[in-house]
C-alpha cells in the first residue's frame, strides 16, 4: 500500500511559485519530472530586468513516510536571496512561504496542491475512510492533498465530495477547490 500511496502522491507533486504582476498574484507551476528535477525555465523573470539564470527546483523523499523535500539550487555567484538570506551555498531546502527574490522581484514557493483525480496503482486493495469499503487497482480515486488519505471519487462513490476529509477535516468541495494560502495574506 505504501508504494501506492507514494505513486500516487508522486503525480501530483507539483510546486509553484506565486508571482506579483501588477496587482495580482500569479501562480506558476513547475511539473516533476520522473526523476523528481524540476526545472524553473532559465530566463524565468521576476521582473523586467532580473531572472532565475541556471536554477533549479528539486525533490527529494526525505524519510519513509513519504515526505518530500524541495530544494532551490542556483548557479554561483547568485543575488538570489531566501528569505532575506543571500543563497551563498548554492543549495537552500525550501519550506512553505519562503520568500525567494533577486533585489528586482520577488516570489514565494508552495508546494500546496489541489485535490485531483487520479487511478489507485496499488496492488493490495485499501479501504476507503469515508465508505469504508475496498478501493481495488484501478479506481478512480481521490488524494488527500493534506493528509494523503484516498477515497472513491467515480460513479455511485463519490466518496471525498460528501464532507470534510474524514482524517484531517479539509474542505472537499471539488467546485470551489483554492489554494488555502495565497501572498496576499502578508
Amino acid at each position: 500500500m505504501e508504494d501506492a500511496l507514494n505513486n500516487a502522491t508522486a503525480q501530483r507533486l507539483m510546486p509553484h511559485l506565486s508571482v506579483q504582476r501588477n496587482t495580482t498574484w500569479e501562480r506558476l507551476h513547475f511539473p516533476a519530472s520522473p526523476s523528481g528535477e524540476t526545472n524553473v525555465t532559465p530566463g524565468f523573470k521576476l521582473a523586467a530586468r532580473s531572472s532565475f539564470k541556471k536554477t533549479w527546483l528539486k525533490f527529494c523523499p526525505t524519510d519513509d513516510n513519504g515526505r518530500t523535500q524541495w530544494f532551490l539550487l542556483v548557479q554561483l555567484p547568485t543575488d538570489i536571496r531566501v528569505n532575506g538570506r543571500l543563497a551563498t551555498t548554492g543549495l537552500v531546502a525550501l519550506q512553505e512561504r519562503d520568500e525567494i527574490s533577486t533585489g528586482q522581484g520577488v516570489a514565494f514557493f508552495s508546494s500546496e496542491q489541489l485535490p485531483q483525480l487520479s487511478t489507485y496503482r496499488g496492488e493490495e486493495a485499501i479501504h476507503c475512510p469515508r465508505c469504508r469499503l475496498k478501493i481495488t487497482k484501478e479506481s478512480t480515486v481521490l488524494v488527500c492533498p493534506d493528509c494523503d488519505s484516498i477515497y472513491h471519487q467515480a460513479g455511485d462513490f463519490e466518496c471525498w465530495s460528501y464532507g470534510p476529509c474524514v482524517m484531517c477535516k479539509r474542505d472537499t468541495n471539488l467546485e470551489n477547490a483554492s489554494y488555502r494560502w495565497t501572498p496576499n495574506e502578508l
